[in-house]
């Protein structure tokens, strides 16, 4: 089972001049900002989550008379699970391309892309789960040249192979389904039902799931 973390992004950042160096002849300026904003998470993802927010620092680097630049940002995102107190808490880091498009204003706009390393860290009823996974990400904002302020919106996409469900073993028992809507009330999973009778233990254990209960 493939399993993706999915979230568009909407930032404010405020970058201030830190270090101006030569390259090729030419001066580039690159300047290390803070941004903070609000996290939605999208897709089959975001089906049972909250908007969250999200803290960083990003480093910006312009290369004079070149619509093109560079951008190293690292960021903490926290999302609360809808119903209970379950939360996500993701780190990234990203390296990335930024395409201006010159406008001869103080306003303006650009693209951003790249990849980076999501490591997801989330305490569920049973334990804590964390992962670690590459993604990509991909949006475009306003630059606001005169003040050093940038708001930008980026989606991001993550890909893991992981398998997070729960197995629950039924064993003819009456209260089987109670106890699997308390787990998936509590931890915030899906949880999947199987006979315990009607499995081959190589297949589940091949399944790799995040936590097999017996009932």
């Amino acid at each position: 089972m493939m399993n993706s973390w999915h979230a568009i992004s909407l930032v404010i950042a405020l970058e201030s001049l830190a270090a101006t160096a030569g390259v090729c002849g030419a001066q580039t300026a690159a300047r290390l900002g803070l941004d903070a904003g609000a996290t939605a998470p999208v897709s089959a993802y975001g089906s049972d989550k909250n908007v969250g927010y999200h803290i960083g620092l990003l480093v910006d680097v312009r290369v004079p008379e070149s619509p093109l630049g560079f951008r190293i940002d690292g960021a903490f995102h926290e999302l609360k699970y809808s119903g209970n107190a379950t939360k996500e808490q993701i780190w990234m880091a990203n390296a990335n391309l930024v395409l201006k498009a010159p406008t001869g204003t103080m306003v303006v706009p650009y693209a951003i892309g790249g990849a980076g390393i999501y490591s997801s860290h989330r305490t569920l009823f049973l334990g804590t789960r964390a992962r670690t996974n590459p993604g990509l990400n991909l949006g475009g904002g306003l630059r606001f040249e005169l003040g050093d302020v940038t708001t930008f919106k980026r989606y991001v996409s993550t890909v893991t192979t992981s398998h997070d469900s729960i197995t629950v073993i039924d064993t003819y028992d009456s209260f089987t389904y109670t106890l699997v809507q308390q787990i998936e009330r509590l931890a915030a999973r899906a949880v999947r039902v199987l006979r315990n009778d009607a499995f081959e233990p190589e297949a589940l254990i091949a399944a790799r799931p995040e936590a097999i209960v017996i009932s």
